[in-house]
């Protein structure tokens, strides 16, 4: 399967799903592989934690919207 997709919100979305325990066992593997792929995913996927980890304090039902919303 190749896992070249280039559209940034599509594993913006994945990697807000695995932080919020939403993430299905296919997205995990998917995911995974995304990160296997090269350092910068692996520094944006940690960057996209530290984003969600400062948004402790958000309203759950609001927090993956604020963080999608930083991210524009």
């Amino acid at each position: 399967m190749d896992i070249r997709i280039t559209d940034r919100g599509y594993w913006d979305d994945l990697i807000i799903d695995r932080l919020s325990g939403n993430l299905s066992a296919d997205d995990r593997a998917r995911l995974e592989r995304w990160l296997d792929e090269s350092e910068e995913h692996r520094q944006y996927y940690s960057q996209m934690k530290e984003l969600w980890d400062s948004s402790e304090g958000v309203n759950p039902q609001y927090r993956s919207a604020a963080v999608k919303a930083y991210l524009l």
